[in-house]
């Protein structure tokens, strides 16, 4: 047994390999974070000449912290499918070398994708009635001052149903972001692009005319509304551009072919770099 030497294990083709499968991931997670920030600096603008924007800023960082916490349970998901979807599609490559008629994998791997489609329904039906029901009690654990509660949940206030709407997007977004992770390349980076134009292109804009033009921002309700439709809406854009990415453009069978090209080459390269 001889180990290899740090100049074969760190070398720049690796990084570059490794930045590739990174930077993706690093990306969607910066826009979402940004987004976030972005949204509740907007919300300091609401209804400053009646000092209101205090509640508008605590409104808003709560429905954050919300979506944060139904992102940690869909990030868990989106993960595992991930994992399942690229391990099916490697056992595929392993498969093409001995019979190319054998596409029991590539089925193995979209009966996860609808698994993890039927697994997010559940899960959304469940966070639905959750947030519905149980919504001043989910506020109160956040805080008791009663006017942002009203803001939040009040009879003039449409926050909470915006929330169950962004949700149910939102759970689809992880999805299709979890399968073009667990397809590859050049599917992997995808996501980041589409969120990024998504994200920024369209919602920002509009909110910035919405609030400063039109004049949203000296109603606290309609402020607070106005930003978080339009965070939703630019969700909706993104899963709607995946969605179709995923229908019109993936052929699994090709993708599992081209990884199996793409292995074979990278052995042959180890064995010769292992030789010398």
């Amino acid at each position: 047994f001889k180990p290899l030497s740090m100049r074969k294990l760190l070398n720049l083709k690796g990084v570059k390999q490794y930045l590739q499968l990174s930077l993706p991931g690093m990306f969607i997670s910066l826009f979402e974070m940004s987004t976030s920030y972005l949204i509740v600096l907007l919300c300091a603008f609401i209804d400053i000449k009646n000092g209101n924007a205090k509640y508008a800023i605590c409104a808003g960082m709560i429905l954050m912290l919300i979506i944060r916490f139904i992102q940690f349970i869909f990030t868990g998901i989106s993960y595992a499918l991930s994992i399942r979807i690229d391990g099916y599609i490697y056992m595929q490559c392993l498969g093409t070398s001995h019979n190319n008629n054998d596409h029991s994998m590539i089925i193995k791997a979209k009966e996860a994708r609808n698994v993890g489609y039927l697994m997010m329904i559940i899960l959304n039906i469940i966070i639905s009635i959750t947030l519905y029901f149980a919504k001043e009690t989910i506020l109160s654990i956040f805080i008791n001052n009663e006017i942002v509660i009203d803001v939040l949940s009040g009879n003039q206030s449409y926050l909470m149903d915006i929330l169950i709407i962004h949700s149910f997007i939102m759970s689809f977004e992880y999805l299709l972001s979890s399968i073009c992770r667990g397809i590859g390349e050049p599917y992997s980076t995808y996501p980041a692009q589409i969120i990024l134009c998504s994200y920024y292109i369209i919602p920002f804009p509009l909110m910035l005319v919405c609030l400063f033009y039109f004049g949203y921002k000296y109603s606290l309700y309609s402020g607070l509304t106005i930003l978080f439709v339009l965070y939703t809406f630019s969700k909706l854009i993104s899963v709607a551009i995946m969605q179709l990415m995923v229908w019109c453009r993936i052929d699994w069978k090709r993708i599992a072919q081209k990884r199996y090209k793409k292995a074979t080459k990278s052995m042959q390269l180890q064995i010769v770099d292992l030789s010398n």
